[in-house]
């Protein structure tokens, strides 16, 4: 084949991209009616014998509303369980300088991630995860959908 003989091809090429596009807007349409029906009915799941399909949602938090759990007389968490939800980072002065800081505190404290602070929350009873809940920040919802085995 030579350059002169792919004008077919090219064609072929380009049809096939937009059937692909055409298909993936198909598969958008009908994945967001699955999840509007699975709302509808405040179920998490559509049972079939055949597929999985299961509404989900990844939530993302406002991790300043948890400050309120390490600095608060509402609920007084174990400095034992601050360091699991709080872990401490520590670096050198080194490290800072390599970084292009060095007016910086030494000790720099990052909040884990939500589970620990999740699970640490559940200890300390209702209080501490009242501050846990309202820093959620729902997501959208995601549909898995797969073939059962």
């Amino acid at each position: 084949m030579t350059m002169q003989d792919t004008g077919r091809m090219l064609q072929q090429y380009h049809d096939t991209l937009e059937e692909i596009k055409a298909l993936r807007k198909k598969a958008d349409m009908m994945k967001q009616e699955l999840i509007g029906i699975i709302e509808f009915t405040g179920a998490t799941s559509i049972p079939d014998p055949t597929f999985e399909c299961k509404l989900g949602q990844t939530n993302t938090y406002d991790k300043l509303q948890w400050n309120n759990l390490v600095n608060s007389e509402v609920v007084e968490i174990l400095p034992d369980d601050v360091a699991k939800i709080r872990p401490v980072e520590e670096m050198t002065a080194q490290q800072l300088v390599d970084q292009g800081r060095g007016k910086e505190v030494v000790q720099h404290m990052e909040w884990g991630n939500a589970s620990t602070v999740e699970s640490v929350c559940k200890q300390y009873g209702r209080d501490a995860l009242r501050i846990f809940e309202a820093s959620k920040i729902p997501g959208d919802p995601t549909l898995t959908f797969k073939l059962k085995k």
